[in-house]
Parts: C-alpha cells; structure tokens; sequence
C-alpha cells in the first residue's frame, strides 16, 4: 500500500470517535454491608445500655422511695405480723421510737436488737405519724433526764398525744429461752441451766411487746388498776406484766396512807395481806366501791396461803361477809389422783385440776378450747353466803374438778388424812360477789372478786402454753372493766432455726455486683460486637 493511501486511513481512523471510559459510580457508605451491621450492633449497644442505666436509676429511686426489701429468714423475723401491721396503720396516734444507742452498733449487737430497728422502721413506713431516731446517751446525757430508769441498748416508745411512754431492755425483755416447752427471761433461765436444765431454743417477743406498748400509750382512756400496799402485801409482777401487755395502766397505792382511794381507778387489787387491814382501811375500799352511789368499780382479793397457823383476819373477814364470801381456813386437796398432778416427784393433791364454769359470762368471752385446763396449787376454798340477796349476786368462776375434793384444815396434824375431813365435795376457788343498781334499763355494777390463793396468775402459770390461766386472767379482768382491747396473740419467733440473713459485707457485694460489675460486663460484650461486625 502507498504511503499517501496509508496516512488517509490513518487520517481516518483518527476522525473516528473514541468511546468513552465508563466511569465507576460512587460508593454509598449507608447501604455498605459494614454501616448496616456495624451501625445496627452500636444503635443496639446503646439502647441496650441506655436500658439498663435507666432501669437501675429507676430501681434506685423505688428503693430509696418505698419499703422493698424481702425477708428470707424463715418465720419472718423482720417481718411485721397482720396483727400489728393493722394497728399501726390504723393508728391516729403520734409515735415516736427512740433506741438509747447508736444505730450502727445495734445493728451488730445481735439479732433481737436489729429486728426491733426492722419493726421500728416498717412501722414508721406504715404510718406517717410514726418516727423512730437513735440517742447516744453518752453524747446527750440530758435526754435520760426527760424519762425514768432508761439505760442503754434499749427503746422508749412515746406517743404525743397522751404524753404516756414505755422503755423496754431489749435484750433483758424481747429475747426469751425454752426449756422444757415453755419460755423464760434471762434470769430465770440462767438460774434453771445451773440445774442442768437445757436452753433448746431461743425465741424473740419483740413483736408482741412492741405491739402492748403501742396499744398501752395510745389507748385515751386506758382502764387503771391499783395495787394496794400497806399490809404485807405480795407483789405480783406476772400479772402486773399481763394486764400491761393488755392495755391496762398500772399503780401502786398505800391504802394505810391515802386519804381516799382516787376515783381514776376502775379496779383495785389487794394481793395476800399477811396482816389484818384496819377499818379505817376498808372503809376507804368500801366508800372507793360505792363510787357516790354510782357503783361501776371492781375489787379483787387475793387470799394469802403463806399465813396459816395461828393468823386470823378479822376485819377482812367481816367485809367479805357483807359482799356474801368467806375464805376456808385450809388447802382443798383432790382425792381423784387423775386430776392430782406431781410435784418433785411425788403426787400432790394441792396442785390440781380446776374447771372454768360454763354458765357464766367469763366463759363466754373466754371462747376456750374444749380441752383446755387450768391449774390450781395450795388454793383455799371459796364459799358463797348466799346466792342472791336484795341487790347481791353471787357467781362461781373457778371451782375444783368434781365433788371428790376436800379442805385439810390449817394446823392439822401430819397423820391426818382425807377420810378425817370435815369438809369434802366441790368448792369455789374464785368467786363474784356483785352489786347492782339501775339507771333506767341500763346495769351499774360493783364487784368483789375473791380468790382462794394469790398464785393462780403467776408465771409457772401463765407462761405453761398446755394450761388456760393467762386466758383466764385477761378475760377476767377483761369482763369486769368492760376493756374491749384482744389479748396479744402473736407468736414468738425462733432465732434458732435456720435463716438466710446476709452480714453488711455480702450486701454491699450483692450491690457492687448488680449496680457496676453486671453493667460494665454488658458494655464489654456489646462493644466487642460492634468491632466484630464492623469487620464483616
């Protein structure tokens, strides 16, 4: 080919268009496999977490606000019972608790002192008016000044409106032993272990005391009792603590010394005088029992059993005539040995079974069980004068079980025995004596009630859960004020058996656990996923 004709092809060739390069569109990061998976594993991170920072704040906010704590010990130890969790809501009462030492160390003391803090506290949760606060009585000596007989490692429970409070030991008071099926304080239990008796259990009475105490300074007219002294009278702490418990004020009075006996005092108790009482004495108890002709007050005698030979109380003697009683000079003994019961050993006819009359109204409002028993030790018969005269009845409450007893006379010789009495059958042991008058339709009574022994309400007693005694006094005493507060029901709680508490130290590791180490490990686990799958 010549070269003009190849310069005219390459001519040619250059005339031609050259196509152009396509060019590479532009990649969009929002649909790249990594921006979907890495973006959707950090929005999910970060909800994920923002999730769980709000509900902790949020669970915070409800414990700081709100009672949420759960008690695993087994039986509830710090937890407030429906009984008492009733009252207090209740309550149209300013409460305040005051503990006499420091919180921290009440709180390591042992448990009874920490569970009366848990009832003190929920208590406060229930009710608005209620409050507790801790008082170190070394730093504010002057607080001790404003109460009586407080001491450290205890709590005085206040109530506003009546200006009434109580102080209780709450290690001397709340905590009790079990030996041989009953509960006894400290002292009685330190004294039975030195006679090799066993401590099988050790069972709290926080609740109940708590609970009496809120009932006793709340309540605007309490039913008060007077204890008289003056004549050898026997003290009675047992009973003393029953009626507390009960809502009943207690006091004591020298009926030797007071001009009168103050009409505040809906019952009067004289406990086994070792002396005669004077007359000027019984006509105190006697214009106190008249009331100014308006009646409504209630007498009870305990008759003495430590003064036998050779002691007569004339006086006393002559003022229970006029009420239709009479205190035998002996001890009933029960010549049915079913119904006799040991002592060290040994068959006693003195301690025996006695019997509640059915047809009275202390039975019906004792509502007892069929099968419950009462117990009676060296009691003197009470008889009865007469059944009615003018506007006087008489009523047996208590009365030995069955006509096979009979009464050994005080200063019988030792070789006397049962088919030597003069006295056999069946016999009061406590009787009403009342006196009515009418207001229109409406019954106004004064009352004596005898006893043939002070030892029927005393701990041996009251304490013995197979026996009816503590029921008998609370009804008793119950019936005749017209108290309508219930007995204190609650059963004590066994700090023996197995719990599920947990110290400071494992609460504060269950919260670091909760609160930062389970968070941090989920901020770790999500931000590993975020990078793994930025690398798809």
């Amino acid at each position: 080919m010549s070269e003009d004709i190849k310069n005219n092809v390459a001519e040619e060739a250059d005339k031609k268009p050259v196509p152009a390069k396509e060019k590479k569109p532009k990649k969009n990061i929002f649909n790249s496999k990594k921006f979907k998976h890495g973006s959707l594993s950090v929005v999910f991170t970060v909800v994920f977490v923002a999730v769980i920072v709000l509900l902790n704040v949020i669970l915070n906010l409800v414990l700081d606000r709100f009672d949420v704590e759960v008690d695993l010990t087994e039986g509830g130890l710090y937890t407030i019972g429906e009984e008492m969790e009733k009252f207090v809501s209740s309550s149209e009462s300013t409460v305040r608790f005051y503990f006499t030492t420091k919180e921290e160390t009440l709180e390591t003391a042992g448990s009874v002192y920490k569970q009366t803090v848990e009832f003190a506290k929920k208590a406060s949760d229930l009710n608005k008016n209620y409050s507790y606060s801790f008082v170190d009585l070394l730093s504010d000596p002057t607080f001790a000044e404003k109460y009586e007989n407080i001491t450290e490692g205890g709590i005085i429970l206040e109530c506003e409106e009546t200006g009434r409070y109580k102080f209780y030991d709450i290690g001397n008071e709340f905590l009790q032993y079990t030996i041989d099926g009953k509960n006894y304080g400290y002292s009685e239990a330190q004294m039975m272990a030195m006679y090799g008796y066993a401590v099988t259990d050790q069972v709290s009475i926080a609740e109940q005391e708590l609970l009496s105490g809120l009932m006793s300074i709340t309540k605007v007219n309490p039913v008060k009792v007077a204890f008289t002294k003056g004549f050898g009278e026997s003290e009675n702490p047992d009973l003393t603590a029953l009626l507390e418990k009960n809502t009943y004020v207690i006091e004591t009075i020298d009926i030797d010394i007071v001009q009168s006996i103050p009409e505040e005092y809906d019952i009067v108790i004289i406990n086994a005088p070792t002396m005669d009482y004077s007359i000027e004495a019984l006509n105190k108890v006697d214009e106190w029992l008249s009331n100014g002709g308006k009646y409504g007050k209630n007498l009870f005698y305990f008759a003495s059993t430590s003064v036998t030979d050779g002691v007569t109380m004339p006086n006393i003697d002559d003022f229970l005539a006029q009420w239709g009683l009479e205190i035998g000079m002996g001890f009933v003994a029960q010549t049915d040995l079913n119904y006799a019961y040991a002592v060290q050993g040994e068959t006693s006819p003195y301690y025996q079974r006695a019997e509640i009359v059915k047809d009275t109204d202390y039975y019906t409002s004792m509502n007892l069980d069929p099968n419950a028993t009462f117990r009676a030790m060296l009691v003197r018969p009470v008889k009865k004068l007469w059944e009615e005269n003018s506007n006087f009845t008489n009523t047996t409450i208590l009365q030995t079980y069955g006509e096979t007893c009979v009464v050994r006379p005080f200063g019988a010789p030792n070789n006397w025995a049962p088919a030597d009495a003069e006295e056999s059958g069946q016999f009061g042991l406590i009787v009403e004596a009342s006196k009515v008058r009418y207001d229109g339709m409406t019954p106004y009574y004064s009352r004596v009630i005898a006893s043939g022994c002070e030892t029927f309400f005393v701990d041996y007693f009251l304490s013995a859960t197979n026996y009816t005694n503590a029921d008998v006094a609370v009804s008793l005493f119950n019936t005749v004020s017209g108290n309508a507060e219930q007995s204190i029901t609650i059963t004590p709680k066994s700090f023996t058996a197995t719990t599920y508490e947990i110290d400071a130290a494992q609460q504060r590791a269950i919260g670091l656990v909760f609160t930062v180490i389970i968070p941090v490990i989920i901020i770790a686990i999500g931000i590993v996923v975020w990078v793994r799958r930025r690398r798809l």
